[in-house]
């Protein structure tokens, strides 16, 4: 198995996704129960997070790249969807 480049790995989506995180981790993102704006981004991330796995399964091991982007993703959205439980 061949090592990746980590700017190999940091699509634009990934990026924007990982300064969301440090948003988060600096406390300048919180959810109010009460507003169903933010109750639907947790949401989507929960969908969003069930899509990447079930790409990442159905994606050959001969594909590193889009494995390692996929694996990257989800990490971002765990690390979210903890902050921001972490908020409430």
């Amino acid at each position: 198995m061949r090592a990746l480049n980590l700017m190999s790995v940091m699509d634009e989506s990934t990026s924007q996704l990982l300064f969301f995180y440090e948003l988060c981790k600096a406390g300048a993102v919180k959810i109010d129960r009460n507003n169903i704006a933010q109750q639907e981004l947790l949401k989507y991330f929960g969908m969003t997070i069930r899509r990447c796995q079930q790409d990442l399964v159905g994606t050959p091991d001969r594909d590193m790249l889009k494995k390692a982007k996929l694996k990257n993703k989800l990490t971002l959205y765990g690390l979210i969807l903890h902050q921001l439980a972490k908020g409430r």
